[in-house]
């Protein structure tokens, strides 16, 4: 979902959320410039060949809510569940995440604003849940997050946050 940067995409809610994707992105795709598109019809193509995330990218955007969000990956994918960019008052609770190995994160979040990930299961040995850009760092609200994996893996085990 993207907005443009002088016009964000605000006051959306989206509920209950099961998608199936195929997987196989790579680790250096979370990197990915998206071309912003402003007098382009706002689909997948046009944004494409390659988004940072393998489920929900979100750009210029403010005032959302997703409750009951679920991705099932047909295979590992190196890019998080969820890239945000350019977010301001959002919140993404009851999500399922499901497994991936050696990926970064599940959540890379740039220039973003009071983010709130509550009630969230997240699977498999990712080296942070959350990374995130210095400007996003002190505006991220983590609550009731479910992170079964082997704690030794982590450096930091209590919802680990990746600044960069």
């Amino acid at each position: 979902m993207t907005g443009v940067p002088e016009h964000q995409l605000s006051g959306v809610t989206l509920e209950n959320i099961w998608i199936e994707l195929p997987g196989g992105g790579a680790a250096d795709e979370v990197m990915a410039n998206v071309p912003e598109a402003i007098k382009e019809y706002p689909e997948i193509k046009t944004f494409g060949p390659v988004i940072p995330s393998y489920g929900l990218w979100a750009r210029h955007v403010k005032d959302i809510r997703i409750k009951g969000l679920q991705f099932v990956l047909r295979s590992n994918d190196l890019r998080p569940a969820l890239f945000l960019q350019d977010a301001t008052n959002m919140a993404v609770t009851d999500a399922v995440i499901p497994a991936t190995k050696n990926a970064a994160s599940a959540i890379h979040i740039k220039q973003s604003a009071n983010i709130t990930l509550e009630g969230w299961t997240v699977y498999g040995n990712m080296r942070s849940l959350v990374v995130a850009d210095a400007a996003s760092k002190s505006q991220i609200y983590l609550k009731k997050i479910n992170y079964p994996v082997d704690k030794t893996f982590l450096s930091n085990p209590t919802y680990p946050v990746c600044i960069k």
